[in-house]
């Protein structure tokens, strides 16, 4: 047990208390969230738990987030026919886990069948934060969920459409039949092969050879189908691939082979040949599978991208599900705080919406029946109810996130560059397979001419070439995956290498967004802490946490609870309400000459308190933006805070004088940084998702509202500010670890080029040192990302 001081569950200091009784025992716990995860923990006898936890000698723990998303849409048919793997007594799905740290979380999260009826199965992928959940079909989908947030890991949908997935297992079954296959010849072919080169000869050699011809036929008809398709493929969009040259020398090298069998000659090839197929199908699905480790770019992006909505039915019933099932006509309601999930026509009520995403402005807009509000857009004041105009892709947020969406499927640069490269040098060795068969023809025989082209062609197959980009770009975003920094593109790698130009929004960025109340003062006789406590305890804006805690520590005889009507949070400003009558509001008092951050009680227009606080700034900010600039890169401040607050802050963390923005509205925040080459902007408010989308590199912190995590390209899952460091300098390390596997690749097949012209190495012996390049390209690749999780520590 901890000190009263002490959270008995994450250790952490508390503030507000909340307590639990429990066999005899008081227990102290910071918040609601980590009482909960303590108490299913104790009745449900998991305390092993703590134990496997004290063992990984974990220290930072961080207090339990209670997210309160809705989780009702997970029950919806049409959803789970969509995205959920069905059999006839369960259901499976994946979900992406917050928080998953050490093998304690390991033990935990599987535990969940033996404590949460009707779970069957729960299967935690560490390496990529997801657990595969199977329940029986009687059991609801968000009940697991909410447990799964309840025990403190806030669970994010992944959805993998069904069908994909289902196509997906299937062409794998195929890749292992082509493999077994092309094994099962290939060893057999090179058993008789060793017999006919130990100096087996006349009817034994010809029924051998016969008997290789047979087994040929299986290899070239169905386990080489995927070199043939890439290579015919190509040549219709009039490009080469890098498996022509394989299909090629399997042809030519077939017919020559069997044309010899016939003739009773002694050039067979078909154990070079098939043994070449083999190695082939083995590295590229052993390459495939190492992909497949990292978090798809796909399942990044439905972290980032969900929305629910409340659907209204004809008999007036209401139902939860995901927007994208919305139709235009659909009646749904969107409660105060809901982001609203389709662009829509309201039809019942009136209220206020924050339109900042949309519009840059943070100023609410008042809307009532007739008006129009846009999907991702919140809802501030009063529920509404409202007719969708327009589906989720031809919303206004839908085009928005296409725009950028379609950053996030461009191939990168060096992608695109390794394919050309690739290209080229397939047509090159090409043309220099058809000058060196005419010149040995020349000047030797058909034979040399023959046994060298074929040589050379195999030899000098690209594939190491083709696969080393895509596949070190796949191992360094599960690297940062596991590290807190969520990148939804592989774009970001290549451009975040080329950083130039990082601006950081101010408060829960550079700053703890715990702010501490300074100086109070009344300027009425009569005192307000009760009225200031009931209006802020609906809010979870820093300062407002802050203005709490400072009245509950000093003051907590005064409160109680204060009927609110009309209650109404303002972004950008503060709550506002109907007490007895009378208007109170609390917003800033704006002054030039303030340097700290001033908060007044207004009631009827009339300052009533004047509250100051002070923002501390994060413990490694200084050493981090110290880093950062070391790696020749200009730093920036950009806030929508008091301009001399902003100062004084860029002024302790040592930001140039004309490096510091304050009072900058989001639409000036997203013109600022458009006007810097290779940027990077990082943030977590409403006001910056304009900015955010805006950037070369959007980077939200931990805690973001979700129009800024919908905006951002990264996600910093546990707000830890030397991550962008590590982003940065990783994405450096891959661009050099990517160069160094193209250089390899280049210089291996050169070698290989030279040595097949000049008869040193034989067919065989070319087809087993073809696929080895392929293998030294990923031993290259993941003994590289390993060196680069050792800098990510």
């Amino acid at each position: 047990m901890s000190s009263k001081n002490q959270c008995d569950h994450c250790h952490e200091e508390i503030i507000i208390p909340e307590r639990l009784e429990l066999e005899g025992n008081t227990y102290n716990f910071c918040c609601q969230g980590c009482k909960t995860v303590f108490e299913i923990i104790r009745t449900q006898d998991l305390d092993q738990y703590y134990t496997l936890r004290e063992q990984a000698e974990l220290k930072n723990f961080t207090p339990v987030k209670q997210s309160n998303q809705k989780y009702l849409y997970l029950d919806d048919a049409e959803f789970q026919k969509k995205y959920s793997l069905i059999d006839e007594n369960s259901i499976n799905f994946i979900f992406y886990l917050e928080g998953i740290h050490c093998i304690a979380c390991l033990w935990l999260i599987e535990k969940l069948p033996d404590f949460e009826k009707g779970v069957l199965s729960s299967h935690l992928n560490m390496a990529k934060s997801t657990v595969e959940i199977k329940i029986e079909k009687s059991k609801k989908l968000s009940e697991v969920a909410k447990k799964l947030e309840l025990l403190g890991y806030p669970p994010h949908p992944l959805l993998e459409d069904t069908d994909l997935k289902k196509l997906q297992a299937k062409e794998e079954q195929k890749d292992l039949i082509r493999i077994a296959i092309s094994f099962f010849c290939a060893g057999n072919i090179m058993l008789m092969a060793f017999a006919v080169y130990a100096g087996a000869e006349g009817p034994i050699k010809q029924y051998f050879d016969w008997l290789s011809l047979i087994l040929f036929i299986p290899i070239s008809l169905y386990s080489a189908i995927p070199f043939y398709k890439n290579a015919w493929s190509s040549l219709k969009n009039k490009s080469v691939s890098i498996d022509l040259p394989i299909v090629i020398a399997l042809i030519l090298g077939g017919i020559f082979s069997a044309y010899s069998v016939a003739l009773e000659l002694n050039h067979v090839y078909f154990d070079t040949l098939t043994i070449l197929v083999f190695l082939l199908l083995l590295s590229r699905f052993l390459l495939k599978k190492s992909q497949q480790r990292g978090l798809a770019a796909a399942e990044v992006s439905n972290f980032f991208t969900n929305i629910t909505a409340t659907k209204i039915d004809e008999n007036n019933d209401k139902k939860e599900i995901i927007a994208k099932f919305l139709n235009i006509k659909d009646k749904i309601e969107i409660q105060p705080g809901d982001t609203v999930p389709a662009d829509s026509i309201i039809i019942e009520g009136e209220s206020s919406v924050n339109n900042s995403l949309i519009t840059g402005e943070i100023t609410p807009e008042k809307v009532s029946k007739g008006s129009k509000i846009f999907s991702g857009t919140i809802n501030i004041s009063n529920s509404l109810i409202a007719e969708v105009v327009s589906d989720s892709k031809n919303s206004k947020l839908g085009k928005i996130l296409k725009s950028v969406e379609k950053g996030w499927n461009k191939r990168t640069k060096i992608i695109t560059f390794t394919d050309k490269v690739a290209q080229y040098f397939v047509s090159t060795v090409l043309t220099i397979s058809i000058l060196s068969f005419i010149y040995f023809s020349y000047f030797y025989d058909i034979d040399t001419a023959f046994i060298r082209t074929l040589t050379l062609i195999i030899i000098t197959c690209p594939c190491a070439l083709g696969l080393a980009t895509p596949l070190s770009l796949t191992l360094i975003l599960s690297k940062l995956a596991k590290k807190g920094i969520l990148v939804k593109d592989e774009t970001v790698i290549e451009q975040a290498s080329k950083t130039q130009n990082v601006f950081f929004d101010k408060t829960g960025t550079l700053t703890n967004g715990n702010f501490k109340v300074t100086n109070w003062k009344e300027l009425e006789d009569d005192t307000y802490y009760n009225i200031i406590f009931n209006l802020e305890r609906l809010s979870n804006h820093p300062i407002a946490k802050s203005i709490q805690t400072y009245i509950f520590k000093n003051h907590k005889e005064d409160l109680t609870e204060l009927p609110l009507k009309d209650y109404e949070e303002v972004l950008g400003q503060g709550p506002r309400a109907l007490i007895e009558g009378a208007l109170y509001e609390i917003k800033p008092i704006l002054a030039s000459q303030l340097s700290s951050t001033h908060i007044g009680l207004f009631k009827e227009n009339k300052l009533i308190t004047e509250i100051v606080l002070k923002d501390s700034i994060k413990k490694d900010a200084l050493e981090t933006l110290d880093k950062i600039r070391k790696q020749n890169i200009e730093t920036y401040l950009l806030s929508g805070d008091n301009p001399n607050i902003v100062t004084e802050v860029g002024k302790d963390l040592l930001f140039k004088e004309e490096h510091i923005f304050g009072g900058v509205k989001p639409n000036k925040k997203s013109s600022t940084v458009e006007k810097y080459p290779d940027n990077i902007m990082l943030g977590d408010g409403a006001n910056d998702a304009v900015a955010l989308s805006h950037a070369d590199i959007g980077i939200a912190v931990h805690g973001s509202v979700d129009i800024s995590l919908r905006a951002s390209k990264v996600f910093l899952t546990n707000n830890k500010l030397e991550n962008i460091l590590k982003l940065i300098i990783s994405s450096k390390e891959t661009m050099k670890l990517i160069k160094r596997n193209l250089g390899f690749s280049l210089a291996y097949n050169l070698i290989g080029c030279a040595l097949a012209l000049l008869g040193h190495i034989s067919p065989l012996l070319a087809a087993i040192l073809m696929p080895l390049s392929s293998f030294t390209v990923l031993i290259s690749t993941l003994w590289g990302t390993s060196e680069l999780r050792a800098q990510l520590k």
